[in-house]
């Protein structure tokens, strides 16, 4: 006689089970600890000073004036490769310029500047953008088993703190209209973001340059210049 046995299946309790989410859960911690001491050391770090500006968005009422820009100059003094990045910079304003149509053609000194024409001048006092570890990453990431990240939750915080003037100037030297802007301003970057890889700060910039001429210009057009 031939009896048949069938195997038992090892029978997972309460308790088994319970150890075994704690054990998932544990790795996940620890996954997550990994990931935020990297975002810290890495994190805290001063962005790359940058000079590019979005496109901008021509304006309605051009004023009829041949402009010439001088070079923009930056006064932070923890402002590195200073030179490089006034020429890049100064480069992108003439394009936004262009692009704007703040000003009848605009033009790069040096250069023969005519009776009727306008000198830009731009200098930043302030020209600092900063990226840190976001405060509700690590929290948010362990309590959410890391769907925060995935889920697109911010990882970092870029700040940026900017502060400029424009002068515009006569052919002869006389101050036509001095204008100013500060700009403070923090955003988050998720793991999507394409400011992740690659932090660039140009929605700041483009943001203060663009106040400057629109504050100089109005101010020119309500003295009748």
């Amino acid at each position: 006689m031939i009896r048949i046995t069938h195997e038992k299946k090892p029978q997972y309790g309460r308790q088994s089970q319970t150890s075994l989410f704690i054990l998932n859960f544990g790795r996940v911690l620890h996954l997550s600890s990994l990931i935020f001491i990297i975002v810290f050391i890495s994190g805290c770090v001063t962005l790359p000073r940058g000079a590019g500006l979005n496109h901008a968005t021509p304006v309605d009422n051009t004023i009829e004036k041949k402009v010439w820009l001088s070079k923009v100059e930056i006064m932070d003094p923890s402002v590195k490769n200073k030179s490089t990045i006034e020429d890049s910079l100064t480069l992108k304003v003439l394009k936004y310029l262009q692009e704007g149509r703040y000003f009848y053609d605009p033009n790069l000194l040096p250069g023969k500047v005519g009776a009727e024409d306008l000198v830009l001048r731009f200098e930043f006092d302030r020209y600092h953008q900063q990226r840190a570890p976001h405060p509700a990453y690590f929290p948010a990431a362990i309590l959410t088993a890391t769907f925060y990240i995935w889920f697109d939750g911010p990882i970092y915080n870029d700040s940026s703190n900017l502060s400029g003037k424009l002068t515009v100037e006569s052919s002869s030297g006389s101050i036509i209209t001095e204008v100013s802007s500060q700009l403070n301003e923090h955003h988050g970057v998720s793991f999507w973001s394409p400011e992740y890889v690659l932090p660039s700060g140009i929605e700041a910039r483009t943001s203060i340059i663009n106040d400057l001429l629109t504050k100089a210009s109005a101010d020119i057009r309500q003295k009748g210049r």
